[in-house]
């Protein structure tokens, strides 16, 4: 996916667009929706949405960088 494309999701996300934001499986998707700081709404028992403003802040909060000088992941 490129910017324009993710530029032109809607402001609520479903887990298929995060799939493919992420390039990763089903399964793993809805693993992550179900993490504990992961940002839902959840409509039904199976229908979930996912804010675009808050789930680009979860990215933003929970990547982690490479010290390349100490050697360590921060």
């Amino acid at each position: 996916m490129n910017e324009q494309e993710f530029k032109n999701l809607p402001i609520m996300m479903t887990v298929k667009d995060i799939k493919d934001v992420l390039k990763i499986g089903t399964n793993s998707a809805y693993d992550l929706i179900h993490q504990k700081k992961f940002p839902i709404l959840k409509l039904s028992e199976r229908k979930f949405r996912i804010p675009k403003d808050e789930f680009v802040k979860w990215v933003k909060e929970t990547t982690k960088y490479y010290d390349f000088e100490e050697g360590v992941i921060k």
